[in-house]
């Protein structure tokens, strides 16, 4: 388990946090933002090396959390 901080330095724009992850091991992910006090909607993209999509995530609600499981298909660096 882990813990990364992004931080959005203007509306719309990415906060992109690297990680590493293993072919097939499932990764689960919680974004928040609400409880940090922050009024921010976040959405969850992750990209693989030459930036395709492989998971998009947005909250049920508004300023809600984000609760989604990333099964990278090969071993390496995501974004």
């Amino acid at each position: 388990p882990f813990t990364a901080t992004g931080r959005v330095a203007k509306a719309n724009a990415p906060a992109v946090i690297p990680i590493s992850a293993e072919a097939g091991k499932p990764l689960s992910i919680r974004l928040e933002s609400a409880t940090l006090g922050l009024s921010l909607t976040p959405v969850l993209r992750v990209l693989d090396s030459a930036d395709k999509q492989l998971l998009r995530a947005e909250p049920a609600a508004l300023d809600g959390p984000i609760d989604a499981t990333f099964t990278a298909p090969k071993s390496g660096e995501y974004k």
